[in-house]
């Protein structure tokens, strides 16, 4: 199967600590893969679905040296 459209899902958070200072961490599912198992059926009668998908995460420094004009 296709996957014709997505939406990402993601968390952020802020994490600080006050030795190395404060970082934006973010986590993303993003769908790779989909098939559908027609051997099987939900309660509903519906074909049963399987998405396969990878976390990327991403992490980057806030920094607060930035002069404000």
């Amino acid at each position: 199967m296709d996957i014709v459209e997505k939406a990402p899902a993601y968390e952020e958070v802020v994490y600080s600590d006050e030795r190395i200072g404060r970082y934006l961490i973010r986590v993303e599912i993003e769908p790779i893969m989909v098939s559908k198992n027609t051997l099987f059926k939900t309660i509903q009668g519906l074909p049963l679905y399987v998405v396969r998908w990878v976390p990327k995460i991403t992490w980057g420094e806030i920094r607060e040296d930035v002069e404000k004009k």
